[in-house]
Protein backbone atom coordinates (compact mmCIF):
# COMPACT_ATOMS: atom_id res chain seq x y z
CA UNK A 1 0.00 0.00 0.00
CA UNK A 2 1.66 4.07 -1.03
CA UNK A 3 1.24 6.65 1.28
CA UNK A 4 -1.57 8.21 -0.42
CA UNK A 5 -3.60 4.63 0.47
CA UNK A 6 -2.82 4.85 3.80
CA UNK A 7 -3.60 8.59 3.97
CA UNK A 8 -6.41 7.92 3.28
CA UNK A 9 -7.37 5.01 5.24
CA UNK A 10 -6.35 6.91 8.13
CA UNK A 11 -8.36 10.18 7.05
CA UNK A 12 -11.34 7.86 6.81
CA UNK A 13 -11.17 6.00 9.87
CA UNK A 14 -10.01 9.29 11.70
CA UNK A 15 -13.52 10.98 10.31
CA UNK A 16 -15.79 7.94 11.43
CA UNK A 17 -13.60 7.74 15.00
CA UNK A 18 -14.59 11.90 15.52
CA UNK A 19 -18.20 11.73 14.81
CA UNK A 20 -19.05 8.52 16.76
CA UNK A 21 -17.76 10.79 18.80
CA UNK A 22 -19.28 13.67 18.67
CA UNK A 23 -22.41 11.54 18.85
CA UNK A 24 -21.24 9.42 21.86
CA UNK A 25 -20.90 12.50 23.79
CA UNK A 26 -23.84 14.27 23.04
CA UNK A 27 -22.22 17.15 20.58
CA UNK A 28 -25.17 15.48 18.42
CA UNK A 29 -28.98 15.17 20.07
CA UNK A 30 -31.12 12.01 19.34
CA UNK A 31 -33.30 13.24 16.40
CA UNK A 32 -30.83 15.74 15.07
CA UNK A 33 -30.36 15.91 11.23
CA UNK A 34 -27.13 15.97 10.13
CA UNK A 35 -25.74 16.40 6.35
CA UNK A 36 -22.26 15.61 4.94
CA UNK A 37 -21.79 19.34 4.69
CA UNK A 38 -22.12 19.57 8.25
CA UNK A 39 -20.43 16.39 9.10
CA UNK A 40 -17.27 17.75 7.42
CA UNK A 41 -17.57 21.43 8.77
CA UNK A 42 -17.77 20.18 12.20
CA UNK A 43 -15.27 17.85 12.13
CA UNK A 44 -13.08 20.22 9.97
CA UNK A 45 -12.51 17.82 6.75
CA UNK A 46 -13.08 17.65 3.41
CA UNK A 47 -16.36 16.18 2.24
CA UNK A 48 -14.71 12.83 0.50
CA UNK A 49 -14.65 10.95 3.78
CA UNK A 50 -17.73 11.60 5.49
CA UNK A 51 -20.13 9.39 3.63
CA UNK A 52 -18.19 5.89 4.33
CA UNK A 53 -18.15 6.96 8.13
CA UNK A 54 -22.00 7.93 7.83
CA UNK A 55 -22.71 4.53 5.77
CA UNK A 56 -20.36 2.50 8.56
CA UNK A 57 -22.73 4.82 11.43
CA UNK A 58 -26.43 3.82 9.91
CA UNK A 59 -25.22 -0.03 9.61
CA UNK A 60 -23.95 0.01 13.12
CA UNK A 61 -27.27 1.51 14.11
CA UNK A 62 -25.59 5.01 15.50
CA UNK A 63 -27.91 7.00 12.98
CA UNK A 64 -30.72 6.17 10.87
CA UNK A 65 -31.37 6.84 7.02
CA UNK A 66 -34.91 8.07 6.67
CA UNK A 67 -37.64 7.42 3.81
CA UNK A 68 -36.87 10.89 2.48
CA UNK A 69 -32.80 10.05 2.54
CA UNK A 70 -32.62 12.73 5.81
CA UNK A 71 -30.09 11.23 8.16
CA UNK A 72 -30.26 11.84 11.81
CA UNK A 73 -29.30 10.44 15.35
CA UNK A 74 -30.56 7.25 16.91
CA UNK A 75 -32.32 6.87 20.05
CA UNK A 76 -29.44 5.50 22.31
CA UNK A 77 -30.54 2.92 24.70
CA UNK A 78 -28.35 1.65 27.00
CA UNK A 79 -26.97 -1.20 26.06
CA UNK A 80 -26.34 -0.18 22.94
CA UNK A 81 -24.51 2.82 24.70
CA UNK A 82 -22.40 0.95 26.26
CA UNK A 83 -21.81 -1.05 22.75
CA UNK A 84 -20.29 1.96 21.70
CA UNK A 85 -18.03 2.51 24.41
CA UNK A 86 -16.93 -0.40 24.47
CA UNK A 87 -15.34 -0.21 20.43
CA UNK A 88 -14.08 3.90 21.03
CA UNK A 89 -12.28 1.74 23.50
CA UNK A 90 -11.00 -1.05 21.14
CA UNK A 91 -9.84 1.62 18.68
Amino acid sequence: MDTIENDNLLTHQLTYQKLSEKILFGDLQPGDSITIQCAADMLNVGTTPVPEALRRLIAEGTLLLKDNRRISISIMIKSRLRDLIEIIILL
